[in-house]
């Protein structure tokens, strides 16, 4: 041992917690040089140290000294953290022991002294290494010791259920040579009893036919001498031509005003009429030649009414027009014997009619008849003996061939109009303008079942206040509307969005398919009176929420007051992973690997949680969209749930480059979606559907000028993958949130642009606003890199709820675009610029209570000159006329430069060297420019208002 450098036992390791404003950290063991130590900063207990540069980040006094020495950092760490200080000697020769030729004892001393140093710290690191090594062995070996006692429990088990399984063979075996000969023994005694009872039924059988033949002889000189045909409309089987007509025998006693075509253009088929078949075409509604369809039922003009397909799908022709070539007005296809319309269609093909109280479509006998039988007999359309309209209870409304729902009755433009489903419900649709109810204007019930429920009524014009039955839809121009309970309701204006079919589902709301592509090319939409958006309507469809970008959406610091945790939602699901489960599927925020598909074993109930290996990225933005999602969808239809796979694949500090096509968070999306397409059946889903990916990023990319190209190529890339995985007809759209962080001036604002550009250029990319409106939940501390760029946990929240809204206003309204406030306009007069703004929501207003100022309003006017002082500035409009606002700014003095342009919320926070010029509150950059929309948060109740978009726009 050196007497002036004394190396006694120590694990030359200091462990250190930062107090407020440390830069100078104690080292209580003796080293020789700087270059000894190791030095690490660490945010918490379990995070990834990160190892400091000397003379950069720090400087070491005391080195040589054998009382130790100290570290001192450039700058203080934030409080509570960590500084790790590690005696680490390089394996290197320090010093020669020969000086001038001769042997130093010095410097021999020096190098011993270091040689011991080593040893030291690799017995150290050796003894640390052999700790963890016997704790793993001793892990496996309990594992290995309970699988071994597992393995030997099932063995015992399998042998005894063997054993029970021989035991119950051989038991089966003499059973069923006992019952062999007992069903042999009965065959031999029918073959006896058999042969008698046949040549008995063929003597009465012989007797029958003779009396049958009399009896028809009988009947046919009865009909005529009293019978007398009708014209007009009536019912034919056709095949390829017009062939064998349906018989209608009309009574000679039959009404005379009836038979004098007194009635006009409508046919009627009298009190006594039956409906008889031509034997030779037998029941079958279809060729057994296979011909695409044919008619069953005709006008006795030759126009096909209704057809058949092969697997007893109606349809009506694409010509059918449902009335005589000699009728201008509505034909009916089906009347009762007092001249009720029982179902009609006007001459578009709409279905018009309704079903009368005496109508007679019953046999003479009094048993209930079916109109119309499928081709293997099921019944289609039954009618008892009051005239109503039934729904047998085993029909199933398709044949043995089909395996689907099947469309009974579908006008000439593809709209259905009566459609029962596999149990033989009624689950058909109303087109537009249908009234089904007598000209006298009363309630009237169209369809009932077999044990007289109401399946369908509508109102007349003297409707009662309270309707019995389901609202019933319509569509009357652009509006989808509703009637029931005696009002009439406005539910949407649909704009340019077609419906092309509507369903009465409920009493509360109605069914609609619009033709927006969601799995196929339309979409099933649910829609309420009162409810500012429609709903998707398909319980079965698992719609994944996916969510992409860097440090603030894998919610770095959100730790502080998260709003969510414990919470779950009905429908609102999360992967389970073979490791840690959370809303990031297990992976490190900072640092993602990728994972196979058998990592994802099922799903779970979506929670707040923080990610794997970190305490301060906690709640994500996808909490609060899922929850609102599933609160206002509950609340709105309580007996259905929405049903939502919430997936984060993103990666903290990462520009686009580390985030596209053929990277781990790119792939780890890829596979979530085709495990989730494969998991969802399990959880009674049929099909899953990915509408968009929620994007948080571009604080990374703010001075990428190629960040437009990488946007519209990164989406490009998602949505031909997703696609192809999910079979689904809709493109996946972006929904994206604006960074509020940029710096370095006109330099940092690439991103913000380049998302706004494609929001007004293309349909598929949509902004949700941007984070200064929740200015005061930026996340503050002593690191200059941290102050000011990520949400606390309410932020995070409200970032959530905007998603929400941009969602709804893109898939659940007429506008499919997020709506925000931007520049729409900009001129000057003389001094007076005027700025025009989008206004969703009107009022439009300045708000500098919420937000605190920042320039005139958020708003520079600048040209090549410089920037021009706003000496006063007004709203001239709020935007309630057209939804654009107006405001007119007048400048203190004329612009003399060129390129004259407003800047909104682009005043950047200061750029050079962040430690220097840090983020601060009042740099962060924002308006006081917004609207007025009606929402507010789950959170605190605070407003949801939309605020003007970071923006330049040139003044003309």
């Amino acid at each position: 041992m050196s007497q002036s450098f004394p190396i006694t036992e120590n694990d030359r390791d200091s462990w250190t917690e930062v107090t407020p404003g440390q830069t100078v950290f104690g080292v209580d063991f003796p080293f020789q040089l700087p270059g000894d130590l190791r030095v690490s900063r660490v945010a918490a207990v379990g995070e990834v140290p990160v190892e400091l540069t000397l003379d950069l980040d720090y400087t070491v006094t005391g080195a040589g000294s054998p009382a130790g020495g100290a570290v001192h950092l450039a700058v203080a760490p934030p409080s509570g953290t960590f500084v790790w200080i590690t005696g680490l000697a390089p394996a290197t020769r320090t010093t020669n022991i020969t000086r001038a030729g001769r042997f130093n004892p010095a410097a021999m001393e020096e190098e011993f002294d270091r040689n011991a140093i080593r040893d030291m710290e690799l017995r150290r690191d050796l003894t640390l290494e052999r700790s963890e090594r016997i704790a793993a062995d001793a892990a496996l070996g309990e594992r290995i010791d309970t699988e071994r006692a597992e393995r030997i429990a099932a063995d015992e088990a399998l042998e005894a259920a063997d054993i029970v399984l021989q035991a119950n063979i051989d038991g089966e075996a003499g059973t069923r040579a006992a019952a062999d000969a007992v069903l042999q023994a009965n065959i031999d005694a029918l073959e006896v009893s058999s042969s008698a009872a046949l040549e008995a039924e063929q003597a009465a059988r012989i007797a029958a036919d003779a009396a049958l033949q009399v009896a028809v002889d009988d009947l046919d000189a009865t009909k005529a001498e009293k019978s007398t045909p009708v014209t007009g409309t009536g019912l034919a089987r056709v095949t390829a031509t017009l062939a064998a007509p349906i018989v209608i025998d009309v009574p000679k006693a039959s009404p005379a005003a009836a038979l004098a075509g007194e009635l006009d253009d409508v046919a009627v088929t009298p009190a006594t009429a039956k409906i008889a078949i031509d034997d030779r075409f037998g029941p079958d509604f279809y060729t057994e030649e296979g011909q695409t369809a044919v008619s069953t039922i005709a006008s006795l003009d030759g126009v096909p009414l209704i057809d058949f397909d092969r697997d007893g799908v109606m349809s009506t022709p694409d010509q059918t027009d449902f009335y005589t070539e000699e009728s201008d007005g509505t034909a009916t296809a089906l009347i009762s014997s007092d001249g009720a319309m029982l179902l009609g269609w006007d001459s578009d093909g709409r279905l018009i009619g309704a079903t009368s109280g005496e109508v007679d479509f019953y046999t003479e006998e009094g048993d209930a008849r079916s109109a119309l039988v499928s081709s293997d007999g099921a019944e289609l359309l039954k009618f008892d003996q009051e005239g109503n309209i039934l729904t047998p209870e085993l029909t199933d409304f398709y044949t043995e061939e089909s395996d689907g729902v099947s469309a009974v009755m579908v006008s000439s433009d593809g709209a259905e109009l009566l459609k029962w489903d596999e149990d033989g419900k009624l689950v058909g649709s109303v087109n537009t303008e249908l009234d089904f109810y007598t000209e006298e204007g009363g309630p009237h019930t169209v369809l009932t079942s077999s044990d007289g429920a109401v399946l369908r009524e509508w109102p007349g014009d003297d409707a009662p206040a309270s309707g019995i039955g389901n609202l019933q839809p319509y569509v009357s121009g652009t509006q989808l509307r509703a009637i029931g309970g005696g009002s009439d309701y406005l539910l949407f204006d649909m704009g340019d969005i077609e419906v092309l079919a509507t369903h009465a589902v409920s009493p509360d709301y109605v069914a609609a398919v619009i033709d927006r592509p969601s799995i196929g090319p339309g979409t099933l939409i649910l829609a309420k009176p009162g409810e500012r958006w429609w709903w998707p309507g398909d319980d079965k469809v698992l719609r994944l929420k996916v969510g992409t970008g860097q440090s603030l959406k894998v919610a770095q610091h959100s730790s502080i007051n998260p709003t969510l945790t414990g919470q779950t939602r009905p429908g609102a699901w999360m992967f389970t992973t073979t490791g840690y489960s959370d809303v990031r599927m297990g992976r490190a925020p900072n640092a993602v690997t990728e994972f196979t598909e058998s990592y994802l074993v099922g799903f779970e109930p979506l929670t707040p949680k923080a990610a794997s290996g970190s305490s301060i990225h906690v709640e994500t933005m996808m909490e609060s969209l899922a929850f609102r999602l599933s609160d206002e969808f509950t609340e709105a239809f309580p007996d259905r749930e929405y049903g939502g796979l919430y997936i984060v694949s993103a990666q903290g500090g990462t520009a686009y480059t580390g985030l596209k096509k053929g990277t781990a968070v790119y792939n780890n999306m890829l596979t979530a979606v085709t495990r989730a397409k494969l998991l969802a059946p399990l959880y009674g889903y049929t099909s899953v559907l990915v509408e968009y990916i929620s994007v948080k990023h571009g604080e990374a990319d703010a001075g990428n000028v190629s960040y437009k190209d990488n946007l519209i190529e990164w989406r490009a890339d998602y949505d031909a993958d997703i696609r192809a995985i999910t079979g689904q007809t809709a493109p996946v759209h972006f929904i994206m949130q604006m960074p509020s962080s940029d710096r370095n001036g006109d330099a940092g604002h690439y991103a913000t642009k380049a998302m706004l550009d494609l929001h007004n250029e293309s349909p598929y990319f949509h902004v949700s606003g941007a984070d200064y409106p929740y200015l005061d939940e930026y996340y503050v501390d002593a690191a200059p890199t941290n102050q000011f760029l990520h949400l606390t946990g309410p932020g995070t929240h409200f970032a959530g709820e905007y998603v929400y809204l941009a969602e709804r206003a893109v898939f659940g309204s007429r506008f499919g675009k997020g709506q925000i406030v931007q520049m729409v306009g900009a001129t000057i007069t003389g001094l007076d610029v005027e700025l025009q703004f989008s206004t969703p929501y009107p009022p439009l207003v300045f708000d500098t209570t919420t937000i605190s100022e920042r320039d005139w309003r958020g708003i520079v006017i600048r040209d090549s000159a410089g920037d021009y002082a706003v000496a006063s500035g007004s709203i001239t409009d709020d935007g309630s006329t057209d939804g654009i606002g107006r405001m007119t700014l007048t400048l203190a003095a004329a612009p003399t430069g060129t390129g004259l342009e407003a800047r909104v919320a682009r005043s950047n926070h200061p750029g050079g060297d962040i430690n220097l010029n840090p983020r601060t509150a009042a740099t962060v950059p924002r308006s006081n420019i917004r609207d007025s929309a009606p929402f507010v948060s789950t959170y605190d109740g605070s407003p949801l208002h939309n605020w003007a978009v970071p923006q330049i726009f040139p003044i003309t």
